[in-house]
């Protein structure tokens, strides 16, 4: 009789621990999925259109090097700040918000540097595709960011 109740006693509490990990694995699939469908992501040339990121106040914008040589210093500053260095590529993808001012610098090197923006995230601008500017030893504005 003892023994049962030991029995009894365990399955209660296995039961009720599968219980609360199932709801936590819910829980946290919900969140990541909820997170990822407020932001439309542009990779690799493919844009997900997302409805409900049509009010986010958050964008992307993919800004590329025109020409082929590489410019690893190379920055991309958002409101004065260096968000992100070129690196090893030639295209990197900035998160934007509404009166984001979007500016390259390339003070590091003394040669003409094009940059260009080549896709936008579905709540920008369409007319940001093709804004580019051209920096020799110093910092030029690229563009300012408008969502819709």
């Amino acid at each position: 009789m003892k023994g049962k109740q030991h029995v009894l006693i365990l399955e209660k509490t296995l039961m009720l621990s599968a219980i609360i990990l199932i709801t936590i694995l819910f829980g946290y699939n919900f969140y990541t999925t909820y997170n990822s469908l407020q932001s439309s992501v542009v990779q690799n040339k493919y844009k997900q259109y997302n409805l409900q990121a049509m009010g986010s106040p958050y964008g992307e914008v993919a800004i590329e090097i025109d020409e082929e040589q590489q410019y690893p210093k190379l920055e991309l500053l958002i409101n004065g700040v260096t968000t992100s260095q070129f690196n090893n590529e030639k295209r990197v993808i900035a998160k934007v918000k509404d009166g984001d001012l979007i500016q390259v610098n390339g003070s590091m090197y003394q040669q003409d540097i094009t940059v260009s923006i080549v896709e936008v995230s579905n709540n920008l601008e369409e007319k940001l595709i093709n804004t580019n500017t051209t920096t020799y030893g110093n910092i030029q504005i690229l563009t300012t960011i408008r969502i819709q």
